[in-house]
């Protein structure tokens, strides 16, 4: 009968190993006991931890999975990489027409541009309306935020007293001209021109 840790006749070979105790690595045997040598990207003592999580690779929040020594990330929503590392594009940025501010920029995740009406034009269908907005890249890859510009109302035309030709509403740049009726002028004028600005 052999001594505890060995087997065999004559009781030569060491048993330590006989059960395959190390995961990813070479077993040495010492009678009953055993070591194991690592292969690259696995650790511990039976070599069963991948290492490839150890440095905490995924930034931003990313999941990592280990596969040895090497890793994987699913990145959190706006990153994007193999390490989570770089923030999500969303392209060029809404420019709505009439406005500045946010002409040809291109936005990655969590990045802003302020577009602005520009003068003579509001957000609104009223004077003193939203005139600028601001728009987001979110983590989808699209923009959040609108504007859509409109000229400025100014309102009913002046309609001088016996005139004709100017009372409806004009808006930004629109003009109307205000006739005198017979027998009436405009200082030396029979004719007056107004402008929305």
């Amino acid at each position: 009968t052999c001594e505890s840790g060995w087997s065999g006749n004559p009781c030569n070979h060491p048993t330590g190993c006989d059960h395959n105790p190390c995961a990813h690595g070479t077993c040495t045997a010492t009678g009953g006991a055993h070591s194991c040598a690592c292969q690259s990207g696995w650790s511990g003592d039976a070599c069963d931890h991948p290492t490839g999580c150890d440095n905490s690779p995924c930034q931003h929040g990313g999941t990592c999975t280990a596969n040895g020594g090497a890793h994987s990330c699913a990145c959190p929503a706006g990153y994007t990489g193999a390490n989570c590392d770089t923030r999500r594009p969303c392209g060029q940025a809404p420019s709505p027409p009439q406005s500045t501010g946010c002409d040809g920029k291109q936005l990655v995740y969590e990045g802003t541009c302020k577009a602005t009406c520009i003068d003579g034009w509001t957000g609104g269908s009223q004077h003193g309306q939203q005139t600028d907005a601001t728009f987001t890249c979110e983590a989808n890859g699209e923009y959040s935020g609108s504007l859509t510009c409109q000229k400025v109302s100014c309102g009913p035309s002046p309609s001088p007293q016996y005139s004709t030709g100017c009372s409806d509403q004009k808006l930004f740049q629109e003009k109307c001209t205000a006739t005198c009726g017979t027998g009436y002028t405009a200082g030396k004028k029979k004719q007056e021109v107004f402008e929305c600005q």
